[in-house]
């Protein structure tokens, strides 16, 4: 299990603990392929999200956008739902710290 934080299309993120692996982020996402975006430059902390989201048509994701925004400079958006998770040395996704968890949230206070 992972703990991480859920960001659903017109939501307020949650955090809770998933099943680890790709398949499980795709239920999450929605989509047939995931796309992955560091959201630092030490790539700690990574968004999944459906790769193909925009094309599809999902509704825009607000707060995944805001959060996205807010750690790379871009006009860009987030369509569909996302996941937020922590990375550790070798890239494999892992459980968020508590830091990371209250970095990520105090965004949106």
């Amino acid at each position: 299990m992972a703990k991480v934080i859920l960001i659903d299309v017109g939501e307020q993120p949650k955090v809770c603990e998933i099943k680890e692996g790709y398949k499980e982020k795709l239920r999450i996402v929605e989509g047939d392929y995931l796309e992955c975006v560091t959201l630092d430059d030490k790539f700690e902390k990574v968004m999944y999200i459906n790769e193909s989201g925009k094309l599809d048509g999902l509704p825009i994701n607000h707060v995944a956008t805001q959060i996205y925004r807010h750690y790379l400079p871009t006009d860009d958006v987030i369509a569909g739902n996302a996941v937020i998770c922590a990375c550790d040395s070798e890239g494999e996704a892992c459980d968020l710290t508590e830091e990371q968890i209250n970095e990520i949230l105090g965004l949106l206070a």
